[in-house]
């Protein structure tokens, strides 16, 4: 997988791209990010539609999550949101709380700050065995 990664790097670069963060409104502040994923004309991917298109058709066909009904519309999935492609930030906090990765590290690695996100993994951390070991 790393290679693979490797390679779409190459032939794919980052792109810098500026994104609204932090609270919600018109006059919130930005930053800028790089992605690896982008839109074919160089923006964010909108998550609607990353869900819709590409991570919800993947886990459906090797049947992890249910197929969209016959008939249905493009976005009306029977998986739950907890099935969108957000889980995967979850399991990286998972698997690298296990590790024994630090808590401010993982929350810096993640790209936020807030002592809520770092109290919530605290508390997740807490229900998992062996987490910690290496702290």
């Amino acid at each position: 997988m790393a290679e693979e990664l490797k390679r779409h790097v190459k032939d794919f670069p980052p792109v810098a791209v500026e994104l609204p963060w932090g609270r919600p409104g018109e006059d919130r502040p930005t930053e800028t990010f790089s992605l690896l994923l982008t839109t074919r004309f160089g923006n964010a991917i909108a998550v609607n539609t990353w869900n819709t298109y590409t991570w919800k058709p993947a886990p459906a066909k090797a049947e992890v999550i249910p197929q969209r009904p016959q008939g249905a519309k493009p976005w009306q999935w029977a998986a739950a949101p907890k099935d969108g492609f957000h889980a995967l930030r979850h399991t990286y906090a998972s698997v690298m709380l296990e590790a024994g990765e630090s808590v401010v590290t993982l929350a810096q690695r993640l790209g936020t700050h807030r002592r809520r996100l770092r109290l919530a993994t605290t508390r997740t951390s807490c229900r998992m065995p062996g987490i910690g070991a290496g702290l």
